[in-house]
């Protein structure tokens, strides 16, 4: 048996920090202007007016959607089933996208003049009874709950040529026409689509510069540029701009699509709009966040983080484990008391999404552990057990990527005991392409997805092969496998406050624009200080709390008093440690202080007098005008000793 060259690999995997030199002879102004442009270059914007698009507080969003063929034939095909009170239904995903997507497509449709509300449904299939997309068990089920005359397909349609074939010739029951809004990859054929109007930027080639921000949109971005291209050519004056913009905004990041161009405009706008007072026309969305936060004791605000880390589970949560009808219903909630109630449900399920997760992920990691420790280890993770759960392997496919850095497969059994799953990917895999192309030769029953993501569904014998037909084809080395964590600049080239600026104005980060730390490179320690505890790391005699407030039975009647104070009287203060470091000494020495949570490690690994290397990030506190800015400690490293020079 051959040696494999990934033996000698530890895990899980220690990113490769790539530390740039410090730019020297630059003005701050100037500085600041060669990092945004950089991370545009990062980000694919290739033309002046990308970058420029790039670097603007508050960019255009353009709307390139014309470019795609068949845009006018939906147009006049959605008008017509309106004018002609045809039944129209929004057939979507389960997912967050695919819910965004039903839902603005709910509100665009009720927004056309002479649209009768009772006409106009949604069908969203069950993960574990109809599979995932646009299936016969799907389509016979929405056929015989909703029978629709016109289906608009969103988030799915492109892949299932077959089956709306079968829908256009009436083969499930009666004959309905398809409008198609997706963006998912495809294979290649020269057949044309089944449907009405295929509207799929990868289906199509590019016309216009702008239309390449086309091929990077979700499929509630793709709904979004389709409504207000015909809010505007066909006068429909009454549709929510401001509410559709917050919904696609929110999807796209959960959707985890690169934030470049459009996507990264839309992300901007969407997170402004919900910091002020358009927030209201999203009653679900607030009330979920009121929930999330109910122990606030001033305002959170949103950024990206609440769409992808906060809200985008809790709509998910539905879909993963029962259906996506309550996360339907939060979005189109129009009262505040029904979005709470809704709101709740959401949470409550994620929380047992949670649960669920972590049992299985510990479960996962023993096979991942044992594929890549073994004395030939896979490239690509392939973990399954008849018992997991469908609506979660996709997000343990995540984390086990994360761990171990290397396209991960993750499946469960479904109800017609085939393995159906998700898969995670990393930079330099096209997992949705790999897995239509083992399709196309039989290995598995179904399968697509993104670069970065895809589902599949296979049998117990194409089990025994697949696993050895994709690592076979998978190109990766052992260089592909070590994350790496570059940095964005020398922390003392610009002052705290300019790289708060500058940090806000690369934001949103994500897929494609990843947040990058500052490197403080070879800092002397020149002295420590610890604060929110004393020396022993107790707490203070002054500041010690009564027995009441420690005992958990008082506790808990304080709990039930006042949900909102529960455990916060008996927690301890955070303590930080402030660390005064010296660089540049040989030049001109700059003095930069930094803060870090970690105080038992700091004090295990600060000794005034050696030299570091410290990962930050930059932080802000207070509010008005008592806002300051300080430099926080992600991690940090010991500098090994010069050799004295010989005499």
């Amino acid at each position: 048996m051959r040696k494999s060259e990934f033996d000698s690999r530890k895990l899980p995997p220690k990113p490769d920090y790539l530390i740039n030199q410090p730019k020297t002879g630059l003005t701050s102004y100037q500085l600041r202007k060669l990092i945004i442009v950089e991370a545009a270059r990062r980000a694919g914007c290739e033309s002046d007016s990308e970058i420029a698009d790039f670097c603007r507080w508050n960019p255009d969003l353009c709307n390139p959607i014309a470019d795609l063929p068949g845009l006018e034939l939906a147009f006049e095909t959605v008008l017509d089933a309106v004018r002609q009170k045809k039944k129209i239904v929004i057939y979507g995903d389960f997912d967050c996208d695919g819910i965004s997507s039903v839902v603005l497509m709910l509100d665009f449709l009720e927004a056309i003049p002479q649209a009768e509300p009772e006409r106009i449904s949604w069908f969203i299939p069950d993960r574990f009874d109809d599979g995932y997309g646009v299936t016969e068990a799907g389509l016979r089920g929405c056929i015989a709950k909703e029978d629709p005359d016109l289906l608009i397909v969103v988030d799915c349609g492109s892949s299932q040529r077959k089956e709306l074939e079968g829908l256009r010739k009436g083969e499930f029951g009666r004959e309905v026409g398809a409008i198609v809004i997706d963006h998912h990859g495809m294979s290649e054929t020269s057949e044309p689509h089944p449907a009405i109007a295929h509207l799929n930027p990868h289906a199509h080639p590019v016309k216009t510069p702008p239309g390449r921000g086309l091929r990077d949109m979700c499929a509630a971005g793709l709904v979004f540029l389709f409504c207000d291209a015909m809010s505007k050519v066909k006068k429909i004056s009454a549709w929510d701009y401001d509410r559709a913009l917050i919904l696609a905004g929110m999807a796209t990041y959960a959707d985890v699509v690169p934030l470049r161009r459009i996507n990264r405009t839309l992300v901007k706008k969407s997170i402004w709009l919900c910091n002020h007072e358009q927030f209201k026309r999203v009653l679900g969305l607030r009330a979920l966040h009121k929930r999330l936060h109910r122990r606030a004791r001033q305002r959170v605000w949103v950024d990206e983080h609440t769409f992808g880390f906060e809200w985008g589970p809790c709509l998910n949560a539905n879909g993963r484990l029962d259906h996506a009808r309550t996360s339907v219903e939060l979005l189109r909630s129009q009262k505040a008391r029904e979005a709470l109630r809704k709101a709740y449900e959401c949470v409550t399920m994620n929380t047992r999404r949670i649960a669920i997760q972590q049992s299985i992920l510990d479960e996962a990691d023993i096979q991942a552990r044992a594929q890549v420790e073994d004395r030939n280890p896979v490239k690509i993770i392939l973990a399954a057990a008849p018992v997991w759960e469908v609506g979660v392997v996709g997000i343990v496919a995540s984390r086990l990527k994360e761990r171990y850095y290397r396209p991960v497969i993750v499946c469960g059994m479904d109800n017609e005991n085939n393995w159906r799953g998700s898969g995670r990917s990393v930079e330099g895999y096209d997992m949705g392409k790999w897995f239509r192309e083992a399709k196309d030769y039989k290995r598995i029953q179904s399968g697509g997805g993104h670069p970065m993501a895809g589902g599949l569904r296979f049998t117990e014998k194409q089990r025994l092969v697949f696993h050895d037909w994709l690592d076979e084809r998978c190109s990766l080395s052992q260089e592909d496998f070590v994350p790496r964590c570059e940095g964005l600049a020398d922390a003392k080239e610009l002052p705290v406050e300019d790289w708060w600026q500058l940090i806000t104005g690369l934001a949103p980060f994500g897929q494609k624009n990843v947040w990058r730390p500052i490197f403080l490179r070879e800092a002397r320690l020149e002295s420590f200080l610890v604060h929110g505890f004393s020396e022993t790391n107790q707490w203070p005699e002054e500041e010690k709390p009564s027995a009441e407030k420690t005992n958990p039975e008082k506790m808990a009647e304080s709990a039930d008093e006042n949900d909102n104070k529960a455990d916060e009287e008996a927690a301890p203060p955070p303590a930080l440690i402030t660390g005064h470091f010296l660089a540049d000494e040989k030049t001109k020495p700059v003095k930069v202080s930094v803060t870090w949570r970690e105080v038992d490690r700091a004090r295990r690994e600060w000794r005034v007098g050696k030299k570091y290397i410290l990962e930050l990030d930059v932080r802000r506190k207070g509010r008005k005008d008592g806002v300051s800015y300080y430099f926080a400690v992600l991690n940090s490293w010991e500098m090994p000793e010069e050799p004295e020079a010989a005499h």
